[in-house]
């Protein structure tokens, strides 16, 4: 077991607004938690299976973020070719207005 001084936490903040992310990482363990401010998120966490966000809303939230890391994590999860709801992928990415990026992602996966 980890000792509690192994760990640090971060928040990710917006002047004047309380921290709406908090990054949680040591010991090899990485785990974002996000305290829902939009529908969408709102609706993720809703889906969410154990507090774990469906791969769908992973991909989601990288496409919305689509720095170079969201980028590739996109590929791997396009690569093990997890089963996924197409529909509900392309439904957020048009609402985000980002269906250009997942249109580029499955291009680049097939």
């Amino acid at each position: 077991m980890h000792e509690p001084s192994d760990y640090s936490d971060r928040f990710a903040e917006r002047p004047g607004e309380p921290p709406y992310v908090a990054f949680i990482r040591g010991g090899g363990i990485r785990v974002d938690v996000i305290a829902a401010q939009t529908d969408y998120q709102h609706t993720a966490i809703d889906r969410a299976v154990d507090g774990i966000l469906t791969v769908e809303d992973v991909i989601i939230h990288k496409l919305i973020a689509w720095r170079a890391r969201d980028r590739d994590d996109i590929a791997q999860i396009l690569d093990a070719r997890h089963v996924l709801d197409g529909g509900y992928i392309e439904e957020w990415a048009q609402a985000w207005q980002v269906e250009d990026r997942w249109l580029s992602a499955r291009r680049l996966a097939d």
